[in-house]
């Protein structure tokens, strides 16, 4: 079984949307692990999205990242000191939308 159920899949429409989404971390297990989850989520919804790994540390701090993982969606920081579920994943993106 999925993350998601049927139901809440149908609720999500990306398309017609691009995203640039930056996982920022040194390449920890919790960074990597955002970056997998990000991926996934990617994948699933068939997203218009590039993703980075930011793994410079002054990239990082200009960012305004001062835990990792961060994450960062279309120029917003949604996420620090967190690795966020794909569920929560898909959650930030629809809120990036409405934004």
């Amino acid at each position: 079984m999925g993350i998601f159920s049927k139901k809440e899949k149908e609720i999500y429409d990306f398309s017609g949307k691009k995203y640039e989404i930056k996982i920022f971390g040194t390449g920890c297990a919790k960074c990597d692990k955002l970056e997998k989850n990000v991926k996934a989520v990617i994948e699933k919804y068939e997203l218009d999205a590039e993703s980075y790994h930011v793994t410079d540390i002054k990239e990082i701090l200009s960012a305004g990242v001062i835990s990792t993982p961060g994450l960062m969606i279309n120029g917003k920081l949604i996420s620090t000191a967190k690795v966020l579920s794909e569920k929560e994943i898909v959650r930030k993106l629809v809120e990036s939308v409405d934004v």
